[in-house]
């Protein structure tokens, strides 16, 4: 699941046991996984994937079921802190690169002003004065 690594952490905290398993998880992982991005919806986790991630967390962990509430509210909580963070993280990320691209077709735009004002032989190669208060249209160069 592609938002798994955003919450890694938390459902290696949820279900971390004192005894060893010896099967493979990833399907009660990824199955977790699912139900903990749910957190970060307008509705967030309901009531049954609640009570269902309760029941797992004991079963896989050996826990009893007030601890494993208590584990399963905390990696609710973790997990939608954790994908806040990372929308604000991709919001920031996309201004950054669209004010990049603003400066960079300034920057263009600049540069096509003084390569049309060197062509047209307005200003010789070189001279940056482009906004200056003193610019004539006279050719400097004989």
């Amino acid at each position: 699941m592609a938002g798994e690594n955003i919450i890694a952490f938390d459902l290696d905290r949820l279900l971390r046991g004192d005894r060893r398993q010896v099967e493979d998880i990833s399907s009660t992982r990824a199955e977790a996984a699912r139900i903990l991005v749910t957190a970060s919806s307008h509705s967030g986790v309901a009531a049954e994937d609640r009570a269902y991630l309760v029941r797992l967390v004991s079963t896989r962990t050996g826990l009893a079921p007030p601890e494993a509430e208590r584990r399963t509210d905390t990696a609710i909580a973790s997990a939608k802190e954790n994908i806040a963070r990372a929308r604000r993280s991709t919001v920031i990320l996309a201004f950054m690169a669209g004010a990049a691209a603003l400066l960079g077709a300034a920057a263009a735009w600049f540069a096509a002003v003084a390569g049309g004002e060197q062509r047209d032989e307005r200003t010789p190669a070189g001279s940056w004065q482009l906004f200056s208060a003193r610019r004539t249209n006279r050719r400097v160069f004989p």
